[in-house]
């Protein structure tokens, strides 16, 4: 399976990369939104990522923006985005889900949180 962390923070992408790749993944990184959409498009047809893990705010293009696009184009055959970020209060939690993302995890975040949420989409036996 292929995951894609998008986070403009290097140290939170490594340490997703790591926890995902923990749990079977192929795992690869974007620092911002474009270059991720970009990325997400150019595998769908060949090497499709099943998991998308979003920060809210990835540079020139949100979480929440990926979101909506990636859902757009792609519908339920795309990817499963998974909010990963400091947004914690209700309404960012309900405009993620309403955006289309599939889970979300609110930062500072365990190994253990993460295998649960992966395990909520399917994409993991826990």
């Amino acid at each position: 399976m292929r995951a894609l962390v998008v986070d403009p923070s290097k140290a939170a992408r490594t340490h997703l990369r790591r926890i995902l790749e923990d749990a079977g993944f192929e795992a690869g990184e974007a620092s911002e939104g474009l270059e991720a959409l970009e990325l997400v498009r150019k595998a769908h047809d060949h090497e499709p990522y099943e998991l998308l893990v979003l920060e809210w705010h990835s540079g020139d293009l949100s979480g929440l923006d990926l979101a909506r696009t990636i859902r757009a184009e792609a519908g339920a055959r795309g990817p499963r985005p998974l909010m990963v970020s400091h947004e914690t209060t209700l309404a960012h939690v309900r405009a993620a889900l309403a955006a289309g993302v599939d889970e979300y995890a609110m930062k500072p975040f365990t190994r253990e949180v993460i295998f649960e949420k992966l395990a909520l989409l399917g994409l993991v036996v826990p």
